[in-house]
Parts: structure tokens; sequence; C-alpha cells
């Protein structure tokens, strides 16, 4: 498994994409099921290529934009883990980053 960035929540301006502005509500919204209402799909993510930390079952839940996704692409974990990436297709992985600190 690859070497992951963690990256300490900071508020609003911790990332430079848009989308992730408000990431901290968007999560509470992911976590109330309620993904649709903000225009995000989501899926099963079975980390084939072990770009995450080793989990069995279907621990991991995959997030994307559904107009304009591009690589952007948020992981959540069933303990609360929050992984993001710009690049989720390429790097091997190394494109996920873990944000330590989200209010809950």
């Amino acid at each position: 498994m690859m070497a992951r960035k963690r990256i300490q929540w900071g508020g609003p301006g911790t990332f430079s994409d848009p989308r992730l502005k408000d990431l901290d509500k968007l999560i509470q919204e992911f976590r109330r099921n309620r993904h649709e209402e903000h225009g995000w799909g989501h899926s099963q993510f079975d980390d084939k290529e072990q770009r995450l930390p080793a989990r069995s079952g279907r621990y991991w839940t995959r997030y994307k934009p559904r107009s304009n996704a591009g690589k952007l692409r948020i992981v959540l974990g069933r303990r609360g883990e929050v992984f993001v990436t710009g690049d989720h297709y390429g790097d091997n992985g190394v494109g996920f980053r873990q944000v330590l600190g989200l209010p809950t």
C-alpha cells in the first residue's frame, strides 16, 4: 500500500476545489443518506488496488458528484474515516488524502 498524505481539516478554506468548501457539512449529509439531495452519487468501494487501509467486507463507500465529477471522489469508512482524492485514476492511490479533525 502506498503512503497517503493526511490533511488536518481547517474549515472552508482547506481545499481549493469549491465542491469541497463545506466538506464537513457534506459528510454529515452523506452519513444521513442525503447525498442525492446535494447532487452526489454513491457506491460500495471494494478497494481492490489496496489504496486505503485494509478492511474486510463492505467497509468503504465512495461518493462522486453527479455532474462535472471529473476525478473527484470522497470515500467514507464505517468508523468515520474520510478520504478525498482529486485523481482516483492515477498515482496508484497516492492521490487519496485522509482528512483528519472533521467535526462529527
